[in-house]
């Protein structure tokens, strides 16, 4: 289950109760995290190893989700990344905000030499 962040969540309420203007991001970048502790205040993102966030493309809303609409792929770890416990998505390739957070599937331990990828249509965003 994907989870918003602080800011995404006050975004919204501003959008949709006080008339203000929230602008959506140009391009969804996907992050990897080690560890997430309440409400997304402490992430753990991967920092090591030829990590970079990855950019995403979604298929249209439908049914009250997106699906990722391409493979993402992240780049050979160089170093161990540690085990992976969640995926994070942003509005930036590096820094920028956060915006949603959820666990993986299945926890997932990245050592030297392996590619992380998250297959077409398996990455969902609910609003369940």
């Amino acid at each position: 289950m994907v989870a918003f962040s602080n800011y995404l969540e006050t975004g919204l309420l501003g959008v949709t109760l006080c008339h203000s203007v929230f602008t959506a991001p140009a391009t969804i970048y996907i992050g990897l995290a080690t560890s997430v502790t309440g409400d997304a205040t402490s992430v753990t993102e991967v920092a090591t190893g030829s990590y970079a966030r990855q950019a995403a493309l979604f298929d249209a809303p439908s049914s009250g989700a997106c699906v990722n609409s391409a493979d993402i792929v992240f780049p050979e770890a160089t170093l161990d990344w540690g085990t992976l416990t969640n995926v994070l998505l942003f509005d930036a390739s590096t820094s920028g905000n956060l915006l949603y957070y959820g666990p993986l599937s299945q926890s997932q331990a990245i050592s030297s030499g392996m590619v992380f990828e998250i297959p077409d249509g398996s990455l969902i965003i609910g609003l369940d």
